[in-house]
């Protein structure tokens, strides 16, 4: 990785139905959203930047509603995760799968 700044970005919807089986990790709470960025900040230091974004979230912007109905028209299941504006994961995951994507 080098040393300029990577954005990671992970939409969710909270509003959708979560898998019953534990399907990796449910990042539509705070706690899992606090949890990612500390331990992303661990690894990572400031060279990480990370953004939540809530599809069920009136506030989250029209920039973000757009690219909602890419995500529709491609199929791609949530959460996502982009990093630097490139998809990278699709579907539930768990950190050692994001580390993996970011490596």
């Amino acid at each position: 990785m080098s040393h300029s700044t990577l954005r990671v970005t992970i939409y969710e919807d909270s509003q959708r139905e979560q898998c019953p089986g534990g399907c990796g990790m449910d990042c539509s709470t705070a706690e899992a959203q606090q949890f990612i960025r500390e331990h992303l900040k661990q690894l990572y230091g400031e060279t990480i930047e990370v953004e939540h974004v809530d599809l069920a979230d009136p506030a989250c912007g029209q920039s973000h509603i757009e690219f909602a109905k890419t995500i529709k028209s491609r199929d791609f299941m949530l959460p996502l995760v982009l990093l630097n504006g490139k998809p990278r994961l699709s579907g539930y995951f768990d950190m050692r799968q994001l580390k993996e994507a970011i490596q």
